[in-house]
């Protein structure tokens, strides 16, 4: 699960990374529109884009979830050659698990789900 732990704290980091550029995006757009107010100019104009955070997501497939369970848990490796989709299940579940937990500990409010596809 130490291979698990590093890709989910990586993920951490980086999803902290963009949105720390995004809080300080906003910033100075309040910042430009309060100076601009202050001086009885007009407001600058704001980009949707500043407000489109909805339709942004980060998507983490894991490609490895046999090896990486097989790695952390013995039984695993002989479990994935019988009961695959579960034992790929198992590591999806975690990595929710660890995501959540991470995300929290960094002020992030997040929402974690697996969506299931393909």
């Amino acid at each position: 699960m130490k291979a698990l732990t590093i890709g989910a704290q990586l993920a951490t980091v980086g999803a902290v990374a963009v949105l720390l550029h995004k809080v300080k995006e906003l910033q100075q757009k309040t910042h430009e529109a309060k100076v601009a107010l202050a001086t009885g100019h007009s407001v600058p104009p704001v980009h949707e884009a500043a407000f489109a955070g909805k339709d942004r997501v980060i998507t983490i497939e894991i490609l490895n979830p046999l090896e990486l369970a097989a790695s952390q848990v013995k039984i695993a490796g002989p479990a994935g050659s019988v009961a695959p989709e579960l034992i790929r299940r198992q590591v999806y579940s975690q990595t929710v698990s660890i995501l959540k937990d991470q995300l929290a500990q960094q002020g992030v409010e997040a929402e974690v789900q697996i969506h299931e596809g393909r």
